[in-house]
């Protein structure tokens, strides 16, 4: 190689012994460019993110990189040479494929969406297109993986037949509008509506299924979701159903993308059933109320009528009585109280209403007023009746006319069937008290020791009477000097008082002071306080103490051998026994020293009383032992089964033995 005037020029060897030379300098030029576009286009094949292949006679002749990653090939040795419709899922058959071989031919240039196997087996989508070069021979082929995009869109396309499917199968009503016309309504809707197919809905608005009271808000509401894209409020409205139906409904409207601006999703639900419910809830409420307040009046007449009965001695008494509470309870007149006989069924009015329903006594004449049952409310066309008692052959009824509404209400029949039958528990214990008065005017006539049955019963009655009279003492009158005592206190609490009135005040303060003390004195006298629930020990050694503040002897007391298994009535025996005791001790016997041993042996009580007093003379009459609580003693003994002796010496002191069964 020479240069000549800076040129470079290739000097070609000697041809047949004659040194020629020609430049070629333009031609190697013209080759090293179409060497660089060919490089360069080369590399925009192999860097094209498009995949290309190369095909004569149906024969891959080439394939870019790109189109080897689709097919997942590690070379082009694993493509090349292969037939290009052999890598289709779905293989044309020959008649299709010389037809798309004509089209590429002749030019016809368009894209088809192809599914291929990859080398490993796979699918993979693509869209193919294929240029035909008359000069080479050959048929260039495009291909673009798009098997991303054809699976968003199968996915899509189930999205939606998914989401079309929840709207069918939705139980609430939605409706899709726009410019307040309808575009769609899901079959939910249009059972709302009362119609069967979309186009139903063709030129209509959902505004006329709108109560024109309510059509102004709707407007509002729905307008400003068009406008502003916010969802309303649930609110609450009445629809008219196309068959004129007013149904109540809940409803709330949200804005949807969809076919441009104004348009939005109304989801409706009907609450026609709701409300109704929450009406009769309330109804249902109002009649619990009304049922809670009817039946508390009624407890607080049977409280009332209960407490009443304690004072009642005669029968005329619980006769008005009875009437008088029915007749405020049902709010009616139109009761009557009758006796009637068993035999010969005269008829007595005793009390209420005087003008009787023929036909309601004949029905009682007929069934025999002996074979109706106590305190069970029977009714006919001509009314009501109940016997509440039974008294010398006699039946007494409640008569009721036909025409009482409360009576419908079964709270008072029940009512009225318990308020008999405590009339008829008086009815018998007024029967008892007469034949056991009569008897013991019987036993006062002949001088007779009473029964130790009726001797409990008379220890009872006083029982309950002093427990009765104590706690009335406790909650009247001890309250009551409580009350005044406060009052009395907060004015002498005064400093502008003068003195002379503070003083006088406070001489008062001190004697409501000596009163209450005195009450609550005589209350624990009359009823031991907490006997049962602490126990006749206790109660004892309280009493003791008591008594030793008000006395000048003392008091030894031994219950370390006894067993408290007491009934309540041997309880309240021996303590009445040892109050007695003391009294005689306090009043008579001028005792300094008093013991008391209380024991338990077997199934035995025993009491051992002694004092170093006076003592008495055993030999007088009974009935001087009164003076001295002695025959109260005995009795209350004998009424326990048991046995009491007493002695005393010349000496003086006394002894008393006492022994009572403990059941």
């Amino acid at each position: 190689m020479a240069r000549v005037d800076g040129i470079a020029i290739d000097i070609t060897s000697r041809l047949r012994m004659e040194e020629v030379m020609y430049d070629i300098t333009e031609r190697k030029e013209m080759e090293n460019a179409l060497r660089e576009s060919v490089n360069r286009y080369r590399r925009l094949v192999e860097l094209s993110p498009i995949a290309i292949a190369l095909c004569r006679e149906q024969r891959l002749m080439y394939v870019n990189p790109a189109g080897l990653r689709i097919v997942g090939a590690d070379g082009p040795e694993d493509m090349l040479g292969s037939n290009p419709w052999d890598w289709l899922l779905e293989p044309y058959g020959e008649a299709e494929r010389k037809r798309f071989e004509r089209f590429i031919r002749q030019g016809h240039v368009f894209p088809q969406e192809l599914s291929i196997r990859r080398v490993d087996g796979d699918k993979v989508d693509v869209v193919a297109t294929a240029l035909y070069d008359r000069e080479s021979l050959t048929t260039e082929i495009f291909f673009e993986d798009i098997t991303a995009r054809k699976s968003a869109e199968r996915a899509l396309v189930e999205s939606d037949r998914t989401n079309r499917h929840i709207l069918d199968i939705a139980p609430v009503a939605m409706f899709l509008h726009s410019d307040f016309s309808y575009i769609y309504a899901n079959p939910a809707g249009l059972r709302l509506l009362g119609i069967t197919d979309l186009a139903q809905l063709d030129g209509s608005s959902f505004q006329d299924v709108i109560l024109p009271e309510q059509l102004d808000f709707v407007k509002s509401e729905v307008q400003h979701v068009y406008e502003k894209g916010t969802t309303s409020t649930l609110s609450e409205n009445k629809l008219v159903r196309l068959d004129g139906t007013v149904i109540d409904i809940e409803a709330i409207t949200t804005p949807i993308p969809y076919l441009g601006e104004n348009t939005a999703l109304t989801i409706i639900r009907d609450i026609t059933e709701k409300k109704r419910a929450e009406c009769e809830r309330i109804a249902a409420e109002r009649l619990v109320r009304e049922s809670e307040d009817r039946y508390f009046r009624l407890q607080m007449s049977l409280d009332q009528f209960s407490s009443d009965l304690f004072g009642m001695v005669k029968i005329s008494e619980l006769n008005a009585r009875i009437v008088q509470e029915i007749q405020k309870v049902l709010r009616t007149d139109k009761i009557s109280l009758i006796k009637m006989h068993f035999s010969n069924r005269d008829v007595e009015v005793l009390g209420g209403n005087r003008d009787l329903s023929q036909e309601l006594l004949n029905t009682i004449h007929q069934r025999g007023p002996e074979h109706i049952p106590l305190c069970k409310l029977f009714e006919n066309r001509d009314g009501y009746y109940v016997k509440i008692g039974e008294i010398n052959g006699h039946s007494s009824l409640i008569c009721m006319g036909s025409d009482i509404p409360l009576l419908q209400f079964q709270a008072k029949k029940i009512w009225l069937e318990t308020i008999t039958r405590y009339v008829s528990v008086l009815y018998d214990n007024f029967r008892v008290i007469k034949d056991l008065t009569l008897e013991v005017e019987k036993l006062g006539s002949s001088q007779q020791r009473m029964p130790v049955w009726l001797l409990r019963l008379m220890l009872h009655l006083s029982e309950n009477e002093r427990k009765r009279l104590s706690q009335d003492l406790h909650d009247a009158a001890l309250q009551e000097q409580i009350v005044w005592y406060r009052k009395l206190n907060q004015i002498t609490s005064d400093d502008t008082l003068p003195e002379p009135i503070r003083c006088q005040l406070e001489e008062i303060e001190q004697g409501l002071l000596d009163v209450i003390y005195q009450i609550r004195i005589t209350c624990n006298e009359l009823r031991p306080p907490l006997l049962k629930e602490e126990g006749l020990e206790r109660s004892l050694e309280a009493l003791f103490e008591f008594t030793q503040l008000r006395t000048n002897y003392s008091i030894q007391f031994d219950c370390s051998n006894f067993e408290n298994d007491l009934s309540d009535d041997r309880l309240i025996g021996l303590y009445r026994i040892v109050q007695e005791l003391l009294n005689n001790a306090t009043k008579h016997s001028n005792a300094t020293e008093v013991k008391l041993t209380l024991s338990t042996q077997s199934d035995e009580v025993k009491l051992r009383y002694q004092d170093n007093g006076i003592g008495m003379d055993i030999d007088r009459k009974p009935d001087q032992f009164n003076t001295m609580g002695i025959g109260g003693m005995k009795e209350r003994v004998r009424s326990m089964n048991g046995k009491i002796q007493f002695e005393s010496s010349d000496s003086g002191g006394l002894a008393v033995y006492i022994a009572i069964t403990a059941r």
